[in-house]
């Protein structure tokens, strides 16, 4: 009876797989990646020193378009930053044909609702610096109106004033 209460022998070794192989081949998918993230970010960096350049010139259209593709790709929380705020400039530009508060004050908008979900990375600090750089185009956007009405208020003033004082001329050389 004790025969049967025997131990088996141990079945076959049991097969480790080197992880060193499992390893190199996540490292080689990692940089792989990361290097895709990278070239990404080359693209969406160079796209928006060229939307900034078509903007400069004039060329509204063609950086209006450039912002939204970088947009559209979303490379970073960052590259996101700085195309909302290209945006804002771009609709804020007085020179602008399709010049527009409220589309600046749309995309401000959306830009505070992007950053606030990015509030964890590690370029959330940058991105609200952008954002507060937006907020102040805009409000600088909105103090330039006022700064012109009260220029205009006092031209006209100022031309009733110099009315005034021609015709007291007038009436001083007369007698």
């Amino acid at each position: 009876m004790l025969s049967g209460c025997a131990i088996l022998p141990p079945g076959p070794a049991s097969v480790s797989v080197e992880s060193s192989v499992d390893e190199r081949l996540m490292s080689k998918a990692r940089s792989a990646a990361s290097s895709d993230a990278n070239a990404a970010l080359t693209t969406a960096i160079n796209q928006l020193i060229l939307a900034h350049q078509m903007h400069e010139q004039g060329d509204y259209a063609a950086a209006l378009e450039i912002y939204e593709t970088v947009l559209v790709d979303k490379a970073s929380v960052l590259s996101d930053a700085y195309a909302l705020l290209g945006l804002i400039a771009l609709g804020l530009d007085r020179d602008n044909p399709a010049y527009s508060r409220e589309t600046a004050s749309n995309t401000l908008h959306v830009f505070h609702q992007r950053i606030d979900q990015a509030a964890m990375t590690d370029v959330a600090n940058e991105a609200r610096l952008l954002r507060l750089t937006a907020s102040l185009l805009v409000k600088a956007d909105v103090n330039k109106d006022q700064v012109m009405l009260e220029n205009s208020q006092l031209l006209d003033e100022l031309a009733q004033r110099d009315e005034a004082i021609k015709r007291l001329r007038e009436l001083t050389l007369a007698n």
